[in-house]
């Protein structure tokens, strides 16, 4: 998958990640540490979906034509097997 795709989901996953932190210690007097603690795989997972739910539709489309794109192009080549470089 395309470097940027990846990329956006982990920052927008820290944004969730960070805000769960300022907040959950603005309603209570917990530190930091112990908020930590009492993250679930399920908010992982909630945050992510919610991370991916964001992605722009036009930075999936292009990640995917990358890949297609290359693809064919190997497919193509292989079929055909150039060598430039052996006369005939």
């Amino acid at each position: 998958m395309d470097q940027g795709i990846l990329e956006g989901l982990k920052r927008r996953y820290k944004k969730r990640l960070l805000q769960h932190l300022i907040i959950g210690n603005e309603s209570s007097s917990l530190p930091i540490p112990e908020i930590v603690k009492r993250l679930t795989i399920k908010d992982a997972i909630f945050w992510s979906a919610e991370a991916w739910d964001e992605a722009a539709v036009a930075s999936l489309s292009n990640g995917w034509n990358k890949l297609l794109i290359d693809r064919q192009f190997w497919e193509f080549t292989s079929i055909y097997h150039f060598n430039f470089g052996r006369s005939f």
